[in-house]
């Protein structure tokens, strides 16, 4: 997070990790010093932290944003989105919202937004319905009702064609169609 955040949320992350050091016995420390887990350097994201930390706030305060937006093809259409999630990638941020173009739960990827205003029209739902609903929609267990098993993944975006798998390590394993990943 301190990493492919933008700069508040990366800031937020770093001191949040030297609060908890500064609370950890002295052998829990040791063992955050010396971890031996470590995160690589990745690409530049496309996206600029005011765009980020826009749908941040309409997330906190589910507000619909209406974007610009061009897909994978370059086909350009104008969207009012319910951002609910944003997922941090190695190359992208996605935006997972309820689309009222389509009437359904999309994924959107922040560097194909030529424009992004928030508005001040709240969303007809809560945040946390969406987000149950997604969840569901993706195959992806409630962590509070049951534990997954280590080296399964999470799945983080599906269509038919295209499903978006996060293994354990951080990294995608595209599957089940042609077209990859949503974060690439």
């Amino acid at each position: 997070v301190a990493d492919r955040g933008d700069e508040r949320l990366a800031a937020a992350a770093r001191n949040s990790l030297a609060k908890i050091a500064a609370v950890l016995p002295n052998e829990l420390r040791h063992e955050l010093d010396t971890s031996a887990l470590m995160v690589g350097p990745g690409e530049p994201i496309a996206a600029g932290d005011a765009e980020v930390a826009t749908i941040r706030q309409a997330i906190r305060m589910e507000h619909k944003i209406e974007i610009s937006y061009q897909d994978a093809t370059a086909h350009g259409s104008v969207r009012t989105i319910w951002p609910f999630a944003l997922g941090f990638f190695d190359r992208a941020r996605v935006v997972v919202a309820w689309c009222e173009l389509r009437q359904s739960i999309r994924h959107f990827r922040t560097d194909r937004c030529a424009a992004l205003t928030a508005t001040e029209a709240r969303y007809r739902r809560r945040r946390q319905a969406l987000l149950r609903e997604w969840r569901a929609g993706q195959g992806i267990v409630d962590a509070r009702n049951a534990t997954a098993g280590i080296g399964q993944g999470v799945v983080v975006g599906s269509t038919p064609s295209n499903r978006c798998i996060v293994s354990p390590t951080g990294t995608c394993r595209a599957g089940g169609g042609s077209t990859g990943c949503v974060a690439r």
